[in-house]
């Protein structure tokens, strides 16, 4: 493993001697600070490494050292910025048998050499020590560089010459979009347009609904220009709809597949105008075939969005539409692409009520799976509380009172918030409950690996992983067998000795690895120590001069105000956690999970 830390002076370095060797080899995407977007950047890396003949055991370990990175990058490289300034870059090159993964962002991240080259175990109290240590186990080379404007990691991983070089794609020029005609002042000259204008104008605010405004702009504008036929196409992915509002001609078809083409896709495709003086002349394959009616076709905008296509139709046997009539259609056109998009927020507007309220839901839920009543062990007293950033959260904490009297304590951070976080420690609460007879055989080691094996699948697939924690207390609460997957320690404090210890596990996140073989860790419990496990969110918290609070703050407040009874304890660590942060909502999920020994309790 080679790691260095440097400065260097450009943004994306470029070796030309490489790139001449290997021209065509090198790829580069722009992304934005977003999750979903970093999953498709990995896609499409992935598709460049298959199609090289890339061994997929080789690109697990490229693709969690990878995602990381990005990771890292969308969450602390551009977490401060606003989202116009925010974007990462992607880019790779195969060279040789050296495979390698740049990931640039707008951060200045230059980590210190202690936590590049720590211990095998990385110290679970720091995203980034987690992220390093990942990192260092699935590439072969590590390299950081600060340049202007920005901070990049640059990942090495030999895996053999690729198999063959496809040829560099082919750019095809993209279609310039067409203008829009202005035809104010030869309306402004016609008074029926403009009574037509002002009728548009007002029946768009006052129309209860999308097809109802349709029908009534459809039917006036025939009128308005004399034509027998008028009706809207709605481009749906892969076909041209028609709307069923109004009077739709019946020789129109109700669907226009793409790989049929015809002048309507031609007037969506290009953002142009079709007229058409003789529809009779056009291929007898084109949907607007139709001998003896002349047409104008114009494509419907929202913004720069083209959304379908305005169709106006008259028979043969008089001229053709007057410039006022088109330019009166054009806007009718333009006042149909306000309403669609008006309806379409409105029914965004409906589905984000319904989505607020089925979090409310699934966040009722939630607290239902957290425990409201708490085992009454024989020594110790034992309470907790979660608190989500958003409507629900990734943390989850449990205590579980066994057969014998023991106590299995568990508390797990879920990558991410929200949603799906919330979902996922659902799955892992599950899985907990379904092994609980490792937890009575004093197995929370062997219960987490059960649990990895259970999730990995579905967690790798995702991208996430969930650092977890479990403890066995045992029935007299002299004994505790704790097991980590890379979650932070565990605090056991006793003020009367005026000591504070972090009591460490051994073990990978879940979803890292299929076998990452977690450890349990035994410790003797003294008569008056107290418990405390907790998430990230407690910790890693900025004031708002950006000063972290950190685990050793968290130490030194427990260590001058603890021990307490644990409702208290918990509620007191909170509210100074909140008034370090300041006002504001919090950035991350907080829990605490704490056992404290009863005041009257006397060893025997």
């Amino acid at each position: 493993m080679t790691i260095d830390l440097q400065c260097k002076s450009n943004r994306l370095p470029r070796d030309a001697e490489a790139d001449a060797a290997a021209p065509g080899e090198r790829r580069e995407l722009v992304i934005q600070p977003d999750f979903l977007q970093v999953r498709s950047a990995l896609e499409e890396f992935g598709a460049f490494c298959a199609e090289r003949g890339l061994h997929a055991d080789l690109w697990q370990a490229i693709e969690v050292a990878a995602a990381e990175a990005l990771n890292n990058a969308v969450e602390h490289g551009c977490g401060s910025l606003p989202a116009e300034q925010a974007a990462v870059i992607l880019g790779w090159r195969w060279r040789g048998e050296w495979l390698q993964i740049e990931v640039v962002d707008p951060g200045h991240f230059l980590p210190g050499p202690q936590e590049w080259h720590g211990p095998r175990v990385p110290n679970p109290l720091a995203e980034r020590g987690r992220g390093a240590y990942l990192m260092r186990q699935m590439v072969d080379q590590i390299t950081h560089e600060l340049r202007p404007g920005g901070h990049a990691i640059i990942l090495r991983k030999k895996v053999g010459p690729a198999l063959f070089l496809p040829p560099p794609a082919a750019r095809a020029p993209l279609p310039a979009a067409s203008v829009l005609d202005a035809m104010s002042e030869e309306l402004a000259n016609c008074y029926e347009n403009l009574n037509a204008l002002f009728y548009f104008a007002e029946r768009l605010t006052t129309a209860e609904a999308f097809p109802q405004f349709v029908e009534e702009a459809l039917r006036r504008l025939r009128t308005q220009v004399e034509g027998d036929d008028a009706y809207l196409r709605l481009a749906d992915g892969e076909s041209l709809d028609l709307h069923e509002g109004g009077e739709t001609p019946p020789w129109a078809p109700r669907q226009i597949p793409a790989v049929l083409g015809g002048v309507e896709w031609s007037v969506v495709r290009t953002h142009s105008e079709a007229t058409l003086d003789d529809c009779g002349a056009l291929d007898p394959a084109d949907p607007l075939h139709r001998p003896g009616l002349i047409a104008f076709c114009t494509p419907i905008f929202f913004r720069q969005e083209v959304l379908g296509l305005l169709c106006v139709a008259r028979r043969r046997g008089g001229d053709y539409f007057t410039a006022g009539q088109l330019g009166l259609m054009r806007v009718v056109a333009e006042f149909l692409g306000i309403a669609h998009r008006n309806a379409l927020l409105q029914r965004q507007r409906e589905l984000q009520l319904r989505a607020a309220r089925e979090l409310e839901i699934a966040s009722e839920i939630q607290r239902s799976l957290l425990p409201r009543h708490f085992p009454a062990h024989s020594r110790y007293d034992i309470y907790g509380f979660s608190e989500s950033a958003l409507e629900v959260g990734g943390d989850y904490f449990n205590a579980i009172e066994l057969p014998d009297g023991a106590v299995l304590l568990v508390i797990a951070d879920v990558m991410g918030k929200g949603l799906p976080a919330a979902l996922l420690a659902t799955v892992f609460r599950t899985a907990v409950h379904a092994r609980l007879d490792l937890a009575a055989a004093a197995q929370p080691a062997e219960l987490l690996n059960q649990v990895n094996r259970q999730l990995f699948a579905e967690l790798s697939a995702l991208n996430i992983f969930i650092t977890a924690q479990l403890a066995w207390l045992s029935p007299d609460g002299l004994r505790l067998e704790l097991a980590s997957a890379g979650h932070c320690p565990a605090l056991r404090l006793d003020r009367e000795a005026a000591r504070i210890e972090p009591l460490w596990g051994e073990g990978l996140p879940l979803g890292i690895l299929r076998d990452p073989l977690i450890e349990s860790r035994s410790f003797l419990l003294g008569a008056d120590d107290t418990l405390v496990f907790m998430t990230d969110g407690i910790y890693e918290v900025a004031n708002p001069r950006n000063q972290f609070l950190d685990f050793n703050g968290v130490m030194h407040y427990l260590l001058l105000h603890g021990p307490a009874e644990p409702r208290r304890l918990c509620r007191d660590l909170l509210r100074f956690v909140r008034l370090h942060a300041g006002e504001g909502p919090a950035a991350d999920d907080q829990t605490l999970l704490i056992a404290a020994p009863r005041p009257r309790f006397s060893p025997s």
